[in-house]
Order: structure tokens, then C-alpha cells, then sequence
């Protein structure tokens, strides 16, 4: 669904990884936001044509409008309110019929856990309910364009379910 010339917002864009898989299959102009200036750089040598900012997902304006924006991996450290702040973010931010890419895991825990990709390091996860993030989102005006769901496995005997929606801006 991504064209050539499109402009991408990576919101907490890590080292870039999504970027650079958009990036080699499209020709678009990519912005990505994180707060970990190691992040940063490791995106920009991922991504050398894009542009790589330290700015928060949760409190930010954009004069300019963006076709899509990917929110791949910014919503297990927020909480209900920086949630909600940031859909109102994307929605400003995003062109009437523009794209959001959301992911997220489902449920109502949160807490210091390990993962498969940080090895004995803990990190802080919230979990957020499918329900009321579809109903914030249909409150910012976008609507669901196709949604499904992953069962993850932790590999300690967890199972998560990742929800990844694809939403448009509607006027």
C-alpha cells in the first residue's frame, strides 16, 4: 500500500529497521522519531537518506502532513494517556486518507519482563486493550482498513498476541 514519493513518519524508529525495509523497496522520503540517541545513529547509518530526530511519540507537531506514519514499536512503553496522545499526534499529523501502521501487545498487564531479544535484561512493558485502542482510534477518525493477530512465542512458555492494525485518516 506504500507508493513511491510517499512521506513515512517512523515513530520510535529504534535502529531503523523498519525504515530501511521500506526504504529498499520504495522510494519515499523517511522521518524517524526516537528518544535514544544510540538509536538515532544506528538509524541513520541504516536509513543515510532520512532524516532521524530526537522527539517524543507522545507530544508532537508537524507542519507538514505525512502519507503514512508506522507505529511498529512505540506503544508497549507507553500508558493509557501517552496512548491516547499520541493517536491525537498521528492524527494531526497524517494527510486526510493517509496511512497509520499501528502494533501493539493485547492485554491489560504490565511490568518488567524478558524477551526473546533482550536476554536477561528486563524492560517495562504495558499492554494495551484492543477494544479501547480501536475506540480511541475511531474517535481521532481513522477507521480500519485490515487488522489481525500474532501469537508470539517468548520461548519461556509465554505466548503474547501482537495486534498490528492498518488505518485511514478519514475527513
Amino acid at each position: 500500500m506504500i507508493n513511491d514519493h510517499d512521506r513515512i513518519l517512523d515513530l520510535a524508529c529504534g535502529p531503523g529497521n523498519v525504515s530501511r525495509y521500506i526504504r529498499l523497496r520504495r522510494n519515499v522520503s523517511i522521518t524517524g522519531y526516537d528518544l535514544a540517541d544510540s538509536m538515532l545513529e544506528i538509524a541513520k547509518r541504516n536509513v543515510p537518506d532520512g532524516t532521524f530526530l530526537k522527539r517524543s511519540i507522545v507530544d508532537f507537531e508537524e507542519g507538514s502532513k505525512f502519507d503514512w506514519i508506522i507505529n511498529a514499536f512505540g506503544f508497549p512503553f507507553l500508558d493509557r494517556g501517552q496512548r491516547l496522545k499520541c493517536i491525537e499526534c498521528c492524527s494531526r499529523a497524517l494527510k486526510t486518507g493517509g496511512h497509520l501502521y499501528l502494533s501493539f501487545m493485547d492485554g491489560d498487564r504490565e511490568g518488567y519482563e524478558k524477551t526473546c531479544f533482550t536476554g536477561d535484561k528486563e524492560i517495562y512493558f504495558i499492554y494495551h486493550d484492543k477494544k479501547e485502542v480501536l475506540c480511541e482510534l475511531k474517535k481521532n477518525r481513522f477507521e480500519t482498513i485490515d487488522e489481525w493477530e500474532l501469537d508470539f512465542y517468548e520461548g519461556n512458555g509465554k505466548f503474547l498476541k501482537d495486534v498490528v492494525f492498518i488505518l485511514r485518516k478519514t475527513a
